[in-house]
């Protein structure tokens, strides 16, 4: 599915959003109150951008709300003399704690875990996924979600929580981050060096280790037991595919997600129109022929029309059944565990249930 973040997606983790904002210019007093604040906010939404990459629009709409409510706005008739001055004014607001405190508490920059961990708040989800989501299964997700800690999304994750987490974060957007200045030799900094020489250029193992963290695209996709992926970890996977030639190898016969058809179409989505070739491998070598028979008859029940691979090997040992009653079981597992390692090479494996175990 697909969230919706609603009207103001970055109160997702800022329950505290304040109401006034309060300056010093010129020697004087400027504010802003809540219904300015308000539209504002209604302005900054109007972008295209994720939420995450609004906030330079938001900081140049609040500072252009308070210089409208300055006194040097009409200070000067020059248009040189009016920029300069404005150009002054945005740099001394927007340095001062009491903006930059504003700013991160009514426009904070959200992180993905922040915001899996706030739908842990019923209602808003139900408001976030009205489209998606009934009342039940929205109940269930936020209550799933109590794990997670509120300030920060910290705590366990499940498996489906990486493509979610993922689906966020396309939602939500990676602002730019600065770069990272080298640290001075300070042996360098003592005979004055720094200032002659140019900065050292990183390596190629840097390099390469740069550009693998900041991929967010590759050339050629594999996927290899394509059945077991979920409609949301087709989105994941299409976005980091979104020009590359694909090899999806699956077996739908296989599948361990509840409604194939809709991964499918998930499938589907993810590579677009781009031209297709399929191949249906029809030699099975894991299997031996007694259980590939067996397998066969199983899946001509549960998928009619599947075809089934031929195995290529014979064990001549036929699948066996055995009734056991309850409070047995343990015993007689031992028991045939201990008979077929009599009769067979090799090493016998037992495969139960976790409860079990």
């Amino acid at each position: 599915g697909q969230l919706a973040f609603g009207d103001e997606p970055e109160r997702a983790a800022a329950p505290a959003t304040p109401t006034r904002l309060r300056v010093v210019a010129f020697g004087a007093r400027i504010e802003l109150e809540a219904d300015e604040l308000r539209r504002i906010r209604h302005n900054v939404l109007g972008g295209t951008a994720p939420v995450n990459l609004l906030r330079p629009r938001a900081r140049k709409l609040l500072l252009d709300a308070l210089w409208s409510r300055s006194s040097g706005r009409g200070r000067y008739t020059d248009p040189q003399l009016v920029a300069e001055l404005r150009s002054s004014f945005d740099e001394d607001v927007s340095t001062e704690a009491p903006f930059l405190e504003f700013l991160d508490a009514w426009w904070p920059e959200l992180t993905p875990r922040r915001v899996l961990a706030a739908m842990a708040d019923e209602k808003r989800l139900a408001r976030w996924s009205r489209r998606v989501l009934n009342q039940g299964e929205a109940r269930r997700l936020a209550r799933s979600l109590k794990r997670l800690d509120t300030a920060d999304g910290s705590g366990p994750l499940s498996v489906h929580d990486v493509a979610l987490l993922d689906e966020l974060q396309a939602l939500l957007g990676t602002p730019a981050r600065p770069k990272r200045r080298r640290e001075m030799d300070p042996l360098d900094q003592l005979s004055g060096l720094e200032e002659l020489m140019p900065q050292r250029e990183e390596t190629q193992w840097e390099r390469a280790e740069r550009l693998a963290a900041e991929r967010t695209e590759y050339a050629h996709v594999i996927v290899d037991e394509a059945q077991d992926l979920t409609p949301m970890q087709w989105r994941m996977v299409g976005r980091r595919g979104r020009h590359a030639t694909w090899t999806i190898v699956g077996d739908p016969a296989q599948s361990s997600w509840s409604d194939p058809d809709e991964a499918a179409a998930a499938r589907d989505e993810a590579l677009g129109s781009r031209p297709r070739r399929r191949f249906t491998l029809t030699v099975n070598y894991r299997n031996p022929a007694e259980i590939a028979e067996l397998a066969a008859k199983v899946l001509a029940l549960a998928m009619p029309g599947m075809e089934s691979p031929s195995a290529v090997r014979s064990t001549g040992v036929v699948p066996r059944f055995e009734p056991v009653r309850d409070g047995d079981l343990a015993a007689t597992v031992r028991a045939e565990a201990r008979r077929l390692l009599a009769e067979v090479d090799g090493t016998v494996g037992v495969v139960v249930a976790m409860d079990r175990r």
